[in-house]
């Protein structure tokens, strides 16, 4: 949002981002479908618990746009990553967020996932144990679009695959 904010009205209108609303997520799956699906999604996880999106472990694999109640993992990862804008104080991070889910993301014509650093090591080294998904671990869900996935790791996230 900060970039977007940046951008004056015109350029944010030229690039055409849209955003679920918080009132009705569910039209965000209508509006993606209308537009003809996504054709490329970028994928990261968290380093602690392997969430996607705020899809956090036990969200189902055909999970849609959603209100979620975000895990205290996700909150305390932000909390310290960007601790200033929530003016120093944990209780500042949303207890909740708007998820887009692992069945629409696994829906992208093409998903690219990255991952960068040290700290993601641990959850590379999950997703390519599993063969499968596993709800315990968001990242897995890539098992279930593997014809279609790109993995980019550097050398300090590869760390637990040598």
């Amino acid at each position: 949002i900060d970039f977007l904010q940046k951008l004056g009205p015109k350029q944010a209108e030229e690039i055409n981002v849209h955003f679920p609303d918080p009132n009705n997520p569910e039209r965000y799956e209508i509006l993606i479908r209308e537009l003809g699906g996504i054709d490329i999604f970028l994928v990261a996880t968290g380093s602690d618990d392997g969430h996607i999106a705020m899809c956090g472990p036990g969200t189902p694999l055909d999970s849609k746009t959603k209100i979620v109640e975000l895990p205290e993992t996700i909150r305390e990862h932000n909390f310290h990553r960007y601790q200033s804008a929530f003016k120093n104080n944990i209780e500042n991070v949303p207890k909740n967020g708007i998820s887009i889910g692992l069945g629409t993301i696994m829906n992208a014509k093409r998903l690219i996932f990255i991952a960068h650093g040290a700290e993601k090591a641990k959850m590379v080294g999950i997703l390519k144990k599993a063969k499968s998904f596993n709800k315990n671990y968001p990242v897995t869900f890539l098992w279930s679009a593997i014809g279609k996935t790109e993995l980019y790791v550097d050398e300090a996230a590869a760390g637990e695959l040598r």
